[in-house]
């Protein structure tokens, strides 16, 4: 049950998330309840979401551990079809 969305992530100062940076999402403990893998292109796909949340995304390169997050919000309203169930969703990771 849930939302599917497809996250088009952007950041601060242009600072690029790896292919392969885990997400996830958390609930109000802070207690992991969804997880997703950052593409190529800073794209997440998750699916079974409810209609608001916070995620983390985490990284490491050469330079050490690195993460950013956002939240989201009222995905109940982006319209969406039978053919095309998924809601596209660019958000701020911080």
């Amino acid at each position: 049950m849930g939302y599917q969305v497809i996250f088009d992530i952007k950041t601060a100062e242009n600072i690029a998330i790896p292919f392969g940076a885990m997400a996830s999402l958390t609930d109000e403990k802070d207690k992991q309840v969804n997880t997703g893998i950052i593409d190529a292109y800073q794209s997440l796909y998750m699916s079974g979401l409810p209609n608001d949340g916070n995620v983390v995304v985490t990284w490491n390169n050469n330079t050490g551990k690195h993460s950013c997050q956002f939240s989201y919000s009222e995905l109940e309203k982006i319209e969406v079809s039978q053919q095309n169930p998924i809601r596209m969703v660019t958000v701020n990771c911080q």
